[in-house]
């Protein structure tokens, strides 16, 4: 599920509870559905990496169950001093897995895949 600028949505708080709603039917893993969320890919601007809305995002994922791993967006938009200070505040607020990432260039696809391996295998044996 892409929620795409969930933190710059403008509707007030009728329309955060709503989505709030739908986000929590998404992530409702009762055994009556046959959906198993294996894990969550929180993207992060590297670039804006203490973000309140980001830590409430975050806060809320672990709420929902699945492992949280950070993937910190826009790596290469940064200098070399940048990134490290950046990714070092994430590493430092997360306690979880922080991932950079680039568009631009190959920087962390190989680290996700590997994650989400990762965390399908246990869901993989299950179907066994």
């Amino acid at each position: 599920m892409d929620l795409p600028g969930y933190g710059y949505a403008r509707g007030g708080e009728e329309a955060a509870r709503e989505f709030e709603a739908l986000a929590r039917q998404y992530f409702d893993i009762a055994p009556v559905s046959r959906r198993q969320i294996a894990g969550a890919l929180h993207l992060v601007d590297s670039r804006h990496p203490e973000l309140p809305q980001d830590a409430d995002a975050h806060a809320w994922l672990l709420k929902m169950g699945p492992p949280v791993a950070i993937v910190a967006t826009k790596i290469d938009k940064l200098t070399r001093a940048e990134r490290t200070q950046n990714l070092k505040l994430l590493e430092d607020g997360y306690d979880t897995v922080v991932v950079p990432e680039s568009a631009l260039q190959p920087a962390g696809l190989d680290a996700i895949w590997q994650l989400l391996r990762e965390w399908l295998e246990p869901h993989e044996q299950n179907r066994r």
